[in-house]
């Protein structure tokens, strides 16, 4: 039926489409037999579903032919009626809002896949009996324009090379890579992680080198005329708090009620002011892309707001699970609110929380990135304790200090802290000892705990910490309370393993020839009853 239809000069795209689609195959097939006995009905036809869809190819937005379109159906549809074909007409306009619907889906992938893949979605269709590949969506044209076009419409740039190109073979693309297996190979050789969603990076394989901002389709640009617009207003909002802050500092205290009070209004108008810097950004498309690219300025609230809200939607509570899961809290600290993001890495290797680590590999100091989410500088204080050291006296578990360094700066922007490039005397109070565990013990915990202090440590305080021991360290009696605040928080966990001896031999710590064993439990005094009762 399908071969017969083409034959007789049907659409083959619309063939397939009703194969495809339908059951079984009985629109454009059963309507172009049919339509082409009766003129009429093949004039509706034509006025319902193949017009319509070429005036849809065109772009323009054109009223006078809406309404002719409009005249001329109800013209035949009358004129149909008139002459008794009411069961034939009725059921050529369910096959054409059958096609509507089809030919609906199509438009809505152009259109939305479009912004991925540059318009490259095609339809066949048939011109002078050859399948020729036709562009619904172009990218060099605006579609249905009922406004002037925008000076910052797109327009293509050949002559500047494509930054998001394939780079040479053998060399892999974070923002390309799209195969599960080149993703890890690339996180393999180079520790990057892949930029932006997969779906995107196998679009823009193919596409132009067209601004994200400049894309060539209205709803995206008159939908962008409004978020400037609002953000216009939140400017102005925004520049009328700084007035009223400024103004309101310019006030005596005893004004408002006391220091304390003046004070307290205004941090609650800086937190506002804050706010409105994010609202401002918050909706913009370009905003977010950028993030979603790794290329966002933390200096600016709206992406470390972007950056905070992303980390306590996953990785925050996935930490905060492997901490009540080892029990850290409350065998370490009591409570734990973490506002700051710690990643460890030993070497090339990044390390989840809870992972096991090779002794070989924990032997040398990691790699701490702290990002903060609130802005300017701070010092921090690095902790790593380990509070699973066998006692073998008490037959419990003591804590032992295996790092302590203070004095430490980070911001937004300045997130590394190599440990083993840290100054000694000034920084480092206790240099980096190995984790290490004998053989028998359960696995020990290595927690790293990120303190933050308000201003930098004076040398007396330094010394008073100085003086704690390693061995018997409690991480709860530390520093004052008010002093220190626990922002960010990592572990990792080690156990005996082949290299664990080699580790200890060189650092210099005894007891890698001892063994724990468990003790079996002395059996409780058994008294034989006499067997007479059971007879």
């Amino acid at each position: 039926m399908a071969a017969e239809a083409t034959a007789q000069g049907s659409d083959p795209f619309a063939v397939m489409s009703d194969l495809v689609f339908s059951s079984p195959g009985t629109d454009v097939v059963d309507v172009d037999v049919t339509c082409r006995e009766k003129p009429l009905l093949w004039e509706l036809w034509w006025l319902l579903v193949i017009d319509p869809l070429e005036y849809v190819r065109g772009g323009q937005i054109d009223e006078q032919r809406e309404h002719n379109l409009v005249e001329r159906s109800r013209l035949r549809i009358a004129e149909l009626f008139s002459r008794g074909l009411v069961l034939e007409m009725v059921w050529l306009i369910a096959h054409a809002k059958h096609h509507a619907r089809q030919v609906n889906y199509l438009f809505e992938a152009a259109m939305f896949g479009s912004i991925l893949d540059e318009g490259t979605l095609w339809h066949l269709e048939l011109y002078r009996n050859q399948i020729v590949k036709v562009w619904i969506l172009n990218p060099k044209s605006r579609g249905f324009r009922t406004s002037p076009a925008l000076k910052l419409e797109a327009s293509i740039d050949t002559s500047s090379p494509n930054p998001d190109a394939p780079p040479p073979l053998g060399v892999l693309n974070p923002n390309i890579v799209s195969s599960p297996r080149l993703e890890r190979k690339l996180v393999r050789s180079t520790g990057q992680q892949p930029i932006g969603s997969r779906r995107r990076r196998a679009a823009l394989q193919n596409s132009k080198n067209i601004p994200f901002e400049q894309l060539p389709y209205q709803c995206f640009q008159e939908a962008r005329k409004l978020l400037l617009a609002d953000r216009e207003e939140k400017l102005k909002q925004i520049e009328e708090e700084r007035r009223r802050i400024a103004k309101s500092q310019a006030i005596h205290a005893a004004q408002h009620g006391g220091e304390f009070v003046k004070n307290g209004r205004l941090i609650s108008m800086q937190k506002y002011l804050e706010k409105l810097k994010i609202l401002a950004d918050i909706n913009d498309p370009v905003i977010k892309k950028r993030f979603e690219d790794g290329e966002g300025d933390m200096n600016r609230p709206i992406y470390r707001f972007l950056a905070d809200r992303q980390w306590r939607q996953q990785r925050r509570q996935i930490l905060m699970q492997r901490i009540n899961q080892m029990h850290i809290v409350p065998d370490v600290l009591p409570y734990l609110d973490l506002t700051a993001e710690v990643r460890l890495a030993f070497g090339r290797r990044n390390v989840q929380p809870g992972d096991f680590v090779d002794s070989l590999i924990s032997e040398t100091p990691p790699r701490l990135n702290v990002q903060v989410f609130d802005k300017g500088e701070r010092y921090v204080s690095i902790v790593v304790v380990d509070p699973d050291v066998p006692n073998v006296e008490t037959d419990g578990f003591d804590s032992r200090c295996h790092f302590l360094a203070v004095n430490i700066p980070i911001s937004p922007t300045s997130t590394s802290v190599a440990l083993s490039r840290l100054s000694e005397g000034t920084q480092v109070l206790r240099p980096w000892l190995p984790p290490h565990a004998q053989k028998g013990s359960p696995y020990h915990r290595m927690a790293i705990f990120i303190y933050e202090h308000g201003r930098k440590l004076r040398s007396k305080t330094m010394e008073g910490i100085s003086k704690k021991a390693r061995s018997g360290f409690r991480l709860r009696r530390f520093t004052p309370k008010s002093l220190f605040k626990p922002i960010g928080m990592h572990l990792f966990r080690t156990s005996w393993d082949d290299n664990m001896a080699g580790v200890m031999q060189r650092a210099g710590i005894e007891g890698a020839n001892m063994e724990f064993r468990r003790k079996k439990p002395e059996k409780l005094p058994y008294k034989k009853k006499d067997g007479a009762r059971y007879r």
